[in-house]
């Protein structure tokens, strides 16, 4: 049922939230024109998890760690490995942001599906570039190099070439 707007815990309250107990939740708050998002509806929601460690704890096994309260807005926990997935099309890119009120990509962390780059910004921009090739510019985009040779360029003063031998090469403009 709503209450006020609100959720009421009736609904989800037994044992952990599940996604059919979330979903019929949902259906219900909207059923009766009421925003999910209201004030009175302020504790944490938890996936497969009954004692959330942050506003949405999703939970696949018992990982034995605690969360940060600086860093507990998502909370994703598993047994062994864990992970997000960033999935966009062949020709689009995934991005995570960091932002504040001032600018809503400070810093940044990238990945073109089309170039195939990966781009770490801060302040606004990139800062540091991997091309497909597995050449590194910090400053610039790496210029392609021959396929033998992995590129780690800084600005545009210096390079480091390396080749799969083991040959290694200092550049300077």
């Amino acid at each position: 049922a709503v209450l006020d707007g609100a959720i009421a815990t009736a609904d989800i309250a037994d044992d952990a939230v599940t996604a059919d107990k979330l979903a019929n939740a949902i259906n219900t708050s909207i059923a009766a024109k009421s925003p999910l998002a209201s004030p009175a509806f302020t504790g944490n929601v938890g996936i497969n998890e009954a004692s959330p460690l942050g506003n949405l704890h999703v939970k696949s096994g018992e990982s034995g760690a605690t969360v940060d309260g600086s860093a507990n807005e998502l909370v994703v926990e598993g047994s062994g490995n864990s992970g997000i997935s960033i999935l966009s099309g062949s020709s689009s890119g995934g991005q995570i942001y960091f932002g504040d009120s001032e600018l809503n990509y400070d810093g940044y962390l990238a990945y073109s599906h089309a170039s195939r780059n990966m781009t770490l910004g801060t302040a606004g921009a990139g800062r540091l570039n991997i091309n497909s090739a597995g050449n590194v510019g910090i400053g610039v985009t790496p210029e392609a190099s021959s396929s033998s040779f992995t590129t780690l360029q800084i600005g545009g003063g210096a390079s480091i070439i390396a080749s799969a031998g083991g040959k290694a090469y200092f550049t300077s403009n």
